[in-house]
């Protein structure tokens, strides 16, 4: 739909050269677009008219101006995505981009196999990773 909306509207296509997209199971987006040309405030009013075009065809979206030394937040540049790991909801506040987990079926099966693994462990863990503290929130808790 994103795409479809913009082949339209030639001040948010003008030198795009990349969309990244970052969802939810629940259906949260928040879309990037990334230019190779300065954004100004006539780009923000069409992107801000694009984005409620979105909405009020049913998408929760967010959208993110990017180019050189800039970044226009419509909104806010983040998602909540609630896993449901070991019986618990727990609650990833996912920021644009930064690493996420991309498969959430899969990070919570990764999340549950560490608390496995670690069930009754003594000391501590030091986690390895780049990220959100993935790991580190689930085996806090």
């Amino acid at each position: 739909a994103l795409i479809a909306a913009l082949k339209p509207e030639p001040i948010l296509r003008h030198k795009l050269f990349q969309i990244d997209y970052l969802s939810t199971q629940s259906g949260k987006i928040i879309a990037s677009l990334l230019y190779h040309r300065k954004l100004d405030d006539v780009w923000q009013r069409r992107a801000e008219q694009l984005r409620d075009d979105l909405r009020a065809q049913g998408f929760d979206l967010q959208l993110i101006g990017r180019a050189s030394k800039t970044k226009i937040m419509l909104d806010q540049d983040y998602v909540d995505e609630v896993l449901p790991v070991a019986g618990r909801d727990m609650i990833y506040r996912q920021v644009e981009n930064s690493f996420t987990q991309p498969n959430a079926a899969m990070n919570v099966q990764m999340l549950e196999w560490a608390l496995a693994v670690t069930a009754g462990s003594k000391g501590d863990l030091l986690e390895l990773s780049c990220g959100y503290g993935n790991f580190s929130l689930a085996l806090a808790r």
